[in-house]
């Protein structure tokens, strides 16, 4: 509830800052290629996965060929971690029958069983669900192409212990505007490292650390707009 009223208040602020000034209230959407980086002996094997996202944003020219935007969303981010765990395996040790016939380990196919002990590793999925509020300059370079660099705060909201509360990322992009629709491709990068875990089934705790960085294609249409006098 908190993050939902600072994110509120935010959108509000730039409004009234900016309210004499046209400005624009939309839809926007994003999707592309989420790669973390690992970052210390914290991190195990990563392996990369998607991101996905949408929301809701306000835009307003501030001076000539330059505006400004600010929204707030939902994002959601997949990746996979290599966990690494010791199995161990002894047959028994007593003889017996069975269907098969007498075997000098006990009951079973064969009497070649071998004991087993070694690590099996599995690719554990880590889904993360965030709140975001993104924040973009955007500078029209030439006709309809714009240039967009910005800064995406974000909060994780799944996860029973994070590393860093408030996520920060900065981002830059590249797109063209159609009329009400604009299209880009924008690389973010975090500020900080990120760290989550949380307790499995097995009362065992798992997490990962990484540096964020996303490659993604983002799409946004202006529901509502005032043009400039």
């Amino acid at each position: 509830m908190k993050r939902i009223l600072v994110s509120t208040l935010l959108l509000l602020l730039v409004t009234s800052s900016f309210g004499q000034s046209p400005f624009q209230v939309g839809l926007y959407t994003e999707g592309g290629l989420f790669f973390p980086s690992e970052i210390s002996s914290e991190s195990a094997a990563l392996k990369r996965g998607f991101m996905a996202g949408g929301g809701l944003y306000i835009a307003t020219p501030v001076i000539e060929k330059f505006a400004v935007s600010l929204g707030v969303g939902y994002r959601c981010k997949e990746n996979h971690q290599k966990y690494s765990n010791t199995l161990s395996w002894y047959p028994p040790t007593s003889g017996g029958y069975s269907p098969y016939g007498y075997s000098p380990y006990g009951y079973g196919p064969t009497a070649e069983a071998e004991p087993f002990d070694g690590l099996v590793h599995s690719w554990i999925p880590f889904q993360q669900h965030y709140l975001v509020v993104p924040l973009r300059l955007k500078y029209f370079v030439w006709r309809q192409l714009f240039f967009e660099p910005g800064i995406d705060a974000s909060w994780l909201l799944n996860y029973e212990k994070i590393r860093e509360e408030l996520e920060l990322d900065w981002t830059i992009g590249l797109g063209w505007e159609f009329a009400r629709l604009q299209c880009s491709l924008s690389y973010r990068h975090g500020f900080k490292d990120q760290g989550m875990g949380d307790i499995d089934g097995y009362e065992e705790e798992l997490g990962q650390a990484y540096r964020n960085h996303t490659l993604a294609m983002n799409l946004s249409y202006a529901l509502w707009r005032k043009r400039s006098k």
